[in-house]
């Protein structure tokens, strides 16, 4: 009987301490320092864009669109909504940016209207650039994908790349965002 009270306290004193350090006891909510670091994305842009068509050719495509990022949840998810032309065609797609208090990354969902593909990218700032990573199966190949964001005077560029092994990485979209007005 002592040996099934001391099993009992025990038991007791484990199932306290986890709970004590589970995190949704100690998540902030969704709106948090880190969170808030993703607000410079805010606001109404004129987007430069740089898109390659054709590796194999070399063959790029510029072209301009307007992308407006507001709060979906304050200071906690950003929403994208970004419309333009991408090969001669009308081109839209939408993001969300959010920090995940869970796992502490800084995360990208995004779809747009070419392949209709959701993806989520995870990562953080590294060197001043905000570096969100994905990986997929393409054809029995795994490929590495990240978009890589960078502050700028009067807004924020952002590039998409992808490699075969994380070392060596190929750009094939430029994009420049600048305010509006």
């Amino acid at each position: 009987m002592k040996r099934l009270a001391v099993i009992s306290i025990v038991l007791a004193a484990l199932a306290t301490s986890f709970l004590a350090q589970s995190p949704q006891e100690d998540a902030l909510g969704c709106a948090t320092d880190k969170s808030r670091t993703l607000g410079f994305l805010v606001g109404e842009w004129n987007v430069r864009s740089n898109f390659r068509i054709n590796k194999a050719q070399s063959k790029w495509e510029k072209s301009e669109a307007v992308s407006k990022i507001t709060h979906l949840f304050e200071d906690c998810v950003y929403q994208e909504i970004l419309t333009g032309t991408r090969n001669g065609r009308p081109y839209q797609f939408t993001g969300l940016f959010s920090y995940n208090n869970m796992s502490d990354k800084l995360q990208w969902v995004g779809g747009h209207s070419e392949h209709g593909v959701l993806t989520l990218y995870e990562g953080d700032f590294v060197d001043g650039e905000l570096i969100l990573e994905n990986q997929l199966m393409l054809r029995s190949n795994l490929v590495y994908f990240r978009i890589v964001i960078t502050k700028t005077k009067d807004g924020f560029d952002v590039r998409s790349e992808r490699s075969a092994d994380k070392k060596l990485w190929d750009a094939g979209w430029y994009m420049s965002y600048t305010r509006r007005g």
